[in-house]
This record gives C-alpha cells, structure tokens and sequence, in this order.
C-alpha cells in the first residue's frame, strides 16, 4: 500500500483554512497514485483547540467541514484526519462494511448523547466509513484533554487493501511499561490491536516538541515495529500553536522495525511511504517521489500557514542497506541533532509561525547590549527577516559606554533596524514627581524597576504605534528566581528564550559563531549585568549561573526537592532560598507573555502553581 504522510501546519480555529489543507493534500495524494493519505490529529481545528470545543457553533462548523471533507473523497484514495466528533457523527463508527467491526456498541452511543471525541475519520468512496476515537486521554503536563473529551471503550481494527489496520489518535502509543515515570494507564490500544491482528499501526499525532523526546519518540516505535513485526506510519503535525511547538518529523517503519522516512522538521512534508518497501533497493521510486511530491503539495498551497518554513531544517531519508525482511539486527538511527542546533530551530519557527498566525509582520525589542537581547534580535532576524527587526537602545546614565558599542556591533551584524532614546530625563522627572509621595526614603530596587518600567513603557508605545510584536528577552532563569521587573522588562507579546537557562543561552549563542562571528565575543565574554545601578552584576542577587541553574533544572524540570538538591550542590541554605524564591515569584510568571516551550517543564500552561499560598520550605 502507498501511503501519503501529510504533515501539515494547521491553524487553531481556522475550519476553512485547515479543511483546504486536507482536501489540496488528498487531491495531491490522489495524483501521486496513493491508497491513502494520512494527516495529523485534529488537523481540521488545530491543537490544542481548548475551550473552543465548548462552543457550539464551533462543532457545528467543524461537523460540516468534517461531512464535506468526506464526501470528497474518490474511489481510489481513502482518507485519515483527525477532528472533533459528537456522539451523532461517532454513530457512523457502527458502519462495518463487511470489515471489522468498529469502537464501541450501539447502546453505548445513545448512552453518551452529549459526548465530544478526538477522533482519526476514514473516508473512503465518498463516505466517512469509520470514526476511531482517541481512547487514552492525557491529563498531565500541557494536556489537558479529560476537560474536553471523552474516552473510546476500546480500539479495534479494520482492513483496507489487504491490510489489517489499527489507527490510534496520539497517546494511545504511548502507554509502554518502559515509559519511565510517565503514567501508565490500565488499557493499551496497541495491545490491543496486535492481539486483534494488525499488520499496520498508523497513529495521527500532535506531539509537541521537547529536547530529547524525539528520541524516546523513535525508540518507542522501534521497540513495538520489531517486537511484533509490524510497520508503523507516525504522523505528526508541524506548527507553533501560541506556547507549544511541533515538530513534526513523521516517522515510517518496517516491520523489522527500520525506520525507512523521517519529515521534516519544524517544517510542514508531505511524502510516499511504501508499506511493501523493506529494502533500500525498494525504497528507492517512493524516496525520490517523495523528493519531488514535496515541492507540489507546498508549491499549491496558498494558506498564511503554508508559507511558515524553517530553511535551516531539511527532510532526511533514512535506509538501512543491510535491512531484509527477516533482518532483527535492527540498527539505532539517530533524529535528534544537538542540543543547540535543535532548540535554535525550534524557536525560530515558534517566532516565525507565531507573527504569521496573527499577522505580524514586523517585531520589536529593547537591546542593552547584553546577551539575552542580542540573541532574541538574532531569533527575531532569522524568523521574520533583518528588515522587520526593529530595535531600540534606551540608555541612561548607568549604561556603559561598551555596551551601547557592543549594541552597536550586532546591529551592524544583524543588519536589523535601530533607534537610540534615552531614558535619563523621564528617569530623572519620575523621581522628582514621585519625591512627593516617597518623601526622604533612600533609593532602593524601587528606582531600578522604574527604569525597567520606563523602557517598557518606551517599547510598548513603539509597539503599538507601528504595530510590531514585542519580544521579551527574559531567560529561564530569571523567570524562574524573579530576576526580573514586572510591566517591564517582562512586557511584551512572547517571551522567547523563557524556557532557556543562562547557561544554555551561551551554548547556543556558540552554536550560532560556529562558522563566523554573529553575536559579537565582547557580548558573549562580558559579565552579566541589568546596568539599573552603578557597578551591578548579576552576582549581586543570585549565585553564578551554572551553579543556579543546575538547581532550577532539578527542581522545575527533574521535579526533585531540597534534600536530593543539596545532595549535587552541597548547600542545603542555598537550595532552600533559591527554591523557595522560584515559589515566591509565580505571580510574576502569571502575568507575562507566553513562553516558547522547548523543554519537558516550561513555565506556562503545563505547570501550575498557585499564586496566593504560604509554602515555604
């Protein structure tokens, strides 16, 4: 069987956009001769639609783009997608076509009357033939599908072409007993289906991106390929939906559990995966179809999203030359690339598809000459173009004299666009206003966050009066301590490097110099410092960086606790004041722009802490 992976870029609401997207796939799909194209889960609403499922106009709009969609399809292509379905639509599920019969049972249906699924459909001759429901639902970390959708009672399969398939909706593959501390939930689709016979596993996926998962992802479907013998099409969405990212990278295996295609990544691919290939030599017609599908299906897609691309990311073909049909040597394939290289990709298609959803053409930042903002100017270049990279140096009289010259020599580097106002005499006529309010009190931090304030102030003004996005430049670890000032520097519409430790922003930042010198050596070499007093270092009110944040990365990303902290660090006074000042400053985090989540814990919608309590360690 021909398969047609449709990896695409859906936007969240957009029925009518999204729905063109799969037809203009299947209609590709069609004319490359495939049996069936497959796109992600719910690419008709985009992930995570939330409360938009609540509505129900919503789920009126998105059931007749789902029939529509349906009644599309030929006699030659059948179709997989994932939508949202009622208990009326998830009705047709009972059709069994001579097949095997489908989820649930009759009484069940009419018992959920009121019921929402996240559901795979297949279509097939014009008709919407069967309706797979998601059976585990995530309720951890930044899902939160248990609020909106209910459960399938059981998965099963279904033949198509010769083949019997099993199709789950994301999670369903994952409940592994090697999933190490993950949750284990009491029923396995994939078990299930393997015991009822499938040859194909084909899972439709929005599986966001964190730094090594993409590993455990492919070692994960090696295992259940090789173990039983079966192939396996994964497809994944690829798109930046507010906070979370997608990385797409659809994976295809044989079933000796050789991973044969791996998509692109951070970047929409389309592409042919032979169910019958198990060898380079076979694989060779479909790997050079896919080579030459992919220009066609992007060439003839017109959408917003369509254009969101990562140049820097390419499709990588993978084939094993000694694989054979009998073969169980199965060797290890790597698709995961360094650290920086991966996150430094990853952020610029958050930028990039973030400005394209909500039409921003141009962004905005306040540059100090320090490394945070010089390497969010340098994200906001390569995601929306040097010539929409607007930058404003707001000095006073704390500002040394190497930074601005520091400032100076990336924006020349950058070739980004500069103006230069200071903040001295606002500063100065604040304090002079406020004098009557604060009387005789000495200056303390309070001066220095008005500062960050009037900068705020200054760049939200830009903002709004041009209409560019404002990106913030504060890093995880001053999110994290509350390094970092309220309606100030923490002001603006998304907060790039906020799941990104001090320390990493200068691997990175190497990452970048690797081929000639971008950000400039002073900025990487300089101490560093928020210049809001005379002779301020960041050392002033936190500990060095790397020793800070290899406590914030074993407390906010290994989940672990003060004594298993001061344990690795050997400063139980340390970690107990560190740990509790990451506690203190929720409220901060609450109200500041969304992160660009590139870590298995960012700050934001899959960690929750409350705001108002007396914790204390």
């Amino acid at each position: 069987m021909k398969i047609a992976v449709c990896q695409i870029n859906s936007i969240i609401g957009d029925i009518e956009g999204n729905k063109k997207k799969i037809i203009d796939g299947y209609k590709q799909a069609t004319s490359n001769g495939a049996d069936l194209a497959v796109f992600p889960e719910l690419a008709l609403v985009g992930y995570p639609p939330l409360d938009l499922v609540t509505k129900n106009y919503f789920r009126k709009k998105c059931a007749e783009a789902t029939e529509e969609i349906g009644k599309l399809t030929n006699n030659t292509t059948a179709l997989i997608f994932g939508s949202i379905t009622e208990s009326d639509i998830a009705g047709l599920s009972q059709k069994n076509d001579g097949e095997h019969k489908a989820d649930g049972s009759e009484k069940a249906e009419k018992e959920k009357a009121t019921t929402i699924f996240n559901s795979a459909l297949f279509c097939f001759r014009g008709e919407i033939k069967r309706v797979i429901n998601k059976t585990l639902i995530p309720e951890y970390d930044i899902f939160h599908e248990s609020r909106y959708f209910s459960p399938a009672e059981k998965s099963s399969v279904f033949t198509f072409k010769g083949e019997i398939i099993g199709v789950t909706v994301c999670e369903d593959i994952w409940n592994h007993e090697d999933r190490a501390g993950a949750i284990q939930y009491p029923i396995d689709p994939i078990e299930e289906q393997l015991e009822a016979g499938a040859e194909l596993l084909i899972n439709i996926s929005a599986s966001p991106f964190d730094y090594g998962k993409r590993t455990a992802k492919y070692e994960m479907l090696r295992k259940i390929s090789r173990n039983n013998g079966v192939k396996i099409v994964y497809v994944n969405c690829a798109a930046a939906q507010t906070d979370l990212i997608f990385d797409g990278a659809s994976m295809c295996f044989n079933k000796t559990g050789n991973l044969l295609k791996l998509g692109k990544l951070f970047s929409e691919d389309y592409f042919i995966f032979d169910t019958n290939a198990t060898t380079a030599a076979n694989l060779t017609s479909s790997l050079k179809e896919s080579a030459t599908t992919h220009s066609g299906f992007a060439a003839s897609e017109k959408s917003k999203a369509s254009a969101v691309s990562n140049p820097t990311s390419g499709a990588t073909s993978v084939v094993d030359d000694s694989s054979t049909s009998g073969d169980i040597s199965t060797p290890i394939v790597t698709v995961e690339r360094s650290f920086e290289e991966e996150v430094h990709d990853a952020i610029i298609f958050g930028i990039k598809d973030y400005c394209a959803k909500l039409n921003f053409k141009t962004v905005c930042l306040g540059l100090s000459g320090g490394i945070d903002s010089a390497i969010v100017a340098y994200f906001g270049a390569k995601a929306v173009g040097p010539e929409n990279v607007f930058v404003t140096l707001m000095p006073s009289e704390f500002t040394t004299d190497s930074s601005t010259t520091d400032a100076l020599k990336l924006i020349n580097n950058l070739r980004i666009q500069y103006n230069s106002v200071s903040i001295q005499p606002v500063f100065e006529k604040t304090k002079e206003m406020l004098k009557l309010l604060f009387g005789n009190t000495p200056e303390d931090v309070t001066e220095e966050n008005m500062q960050s304030r009037i900068r705020g102030l200054y760049m939200m003004s830009i903002s709004n009066k041009f209409g560019h996005l404002l990106l913030t430049t504060g890093n995880k670890s001053e999110l994290a301590t509350g390094y970092a000032t309220l309606y100030g520097d923490m002001v603006g519409g998304l907060a790039v490097i906020g799941d990104v430790f001090k320390t990493d922003i200068y691997r990175i930042c190497e990452y970048i110099n690797r081929n000639e010198e971008i950000i400039p050596r002073e900025i990487i070499e300089k101490v560093p410092s928020a210049e809001l007093r005379h002779n301020q270092t960041d050392q002033d009110s936190l500990p060095p960086y790397p020793v800070l944040d290899k406590m914030l990365k074993l407390y906010i990303e290994e989940n672990k606790e003060i004594d298993e902290i001061s344990a690795l660090t050997g400063d139980e006074e340390m970690v107990r004041q560190f740990l509790n000042m990451v506690d203190r400053n929720e409220f901060k985090r609450n109200q500041g722009a969304p992160v660009l989540r590139v870590s298995k814990k960012a700050f934001g919608s899959g960690r929750k802490f409350p705001i108002v309590q007396k914790w204390r360690r």
